[in-house]
């Protein structure tokens, strides 16, 4: 059970941060359909890059739930080799899933091409998705975001030592940990954490981009 614990732990990072960047995605593609239509659709693909990460990762969890999920995927994957469609967007989303940051800096190129002032646009954009990229990567190193493969057969999740852990002492830390050993779904609860911690520094470099741009370039025109 200690095990089944650990991997959840390993997990559920992943889970709850891909789950909510997907439905921020979504929500983006949704609100730039009739404005900037390309953008839209690169939003979508991406939202559903994510649910596909997020998918893998409940299947490496190896729970009882994955029962169910394989249920699921074995359908799918029925459906997707009797359709040429279903089989073309399949790789699609895979392809996806597996390069979000470039397709998130292709979406930003065509955000740029669908606005009335692409220098401007250019800049801006430029600037929110560096800031968003160095503090997710800073993000991943404080608090340890696990490393995660992506496999379509066996999905792995690597556990990665958090530089947050120098803050605390021995003790501290191994008050967590016994913390941890005797409640059930503590480290789950850790784990998630890490995942919502991870959204956040990810929202708030790009946000810190756009006021940086604005202090440079002047507040933006609305639409």
């Amino acid at each position: 059970m200690s095990s089944g614990l650990a991997s959840i732990a390993l997990f559920t990072p992943v889970i709850a941060s891909s789950a909510i960047f997907s439905a921020r995605r979504a929500s983006r593609g949704v609100d730039n359909m009739e404005e900037n239509p390309l953008f839209a659709i690169a939003n979508f693909d991406i939202a559903a890059g994510q649910v596909l990460k997020a998918g893998r990762a409940v299947k490496g969890m190896k729970l009882a739930v994955d029962s169910n999920f394989e249920g699921v995927s074995k359908y799918f994957n029925t459906a997707k080799s009797n359709s040429k469609l279903m089989n073309g967007l399949y790789k699609a989303i895979d392809f996806t899933s597996n390069n979000i940051n470039p397709l998130i800096v292709g979406a930003g190129c065509l955000k740029v091409l669908g606005s009335d002032d692409k220098l401007d646009t250019a800049a801006r954009e430029s600037t929110s998705l560096a800031c968003m990229f160095g503090a997710e990567k800073l993000a991943k190193k404080f608090i340890g975001m696990p490393k995660f493969n992506n496999s379509v057969i066996n999905p792995e999740s690597q556990g990665q030592e958090g530089l947050y852990k120098k803050l605390f002492s021995k003790e501290q830390l191994k008050a967590v940990k016994d913390f941890s050993a005797t409640k059930k779904y503590a480290k789950a609860a850790i784990g998630g954490a890490k995942g919502l911690l991870f959204v956040g520094a990810s929202i708030a470099g790009y946000n810190m981009g756009s006021y940086i741009a604005d202090a440079v370039l002047g507040k933006e025109k609305e639409a």
